[in-house]
């Protein structure tokens, strides 16, 4: 399955990555989902 949502950190930064190159600028319900996740 492909990641849509990649969680990073690099210092003390926090870096969320979304993949959706055919939709740009939009999410979805698993995009969601995944980001809810993170906290």
């Amino acid at each position: 399955m492909l990641k849509l949502v990649q969680f990073l950190k690099i210092g003390n930064a926090g870096i969320i990555e979304l993949d959706r190159p055919d939709a740009l600028n939009a999410l979805n319900i698993e995009m969601v989902e995944a980001y809810g996740g993170a906290s």
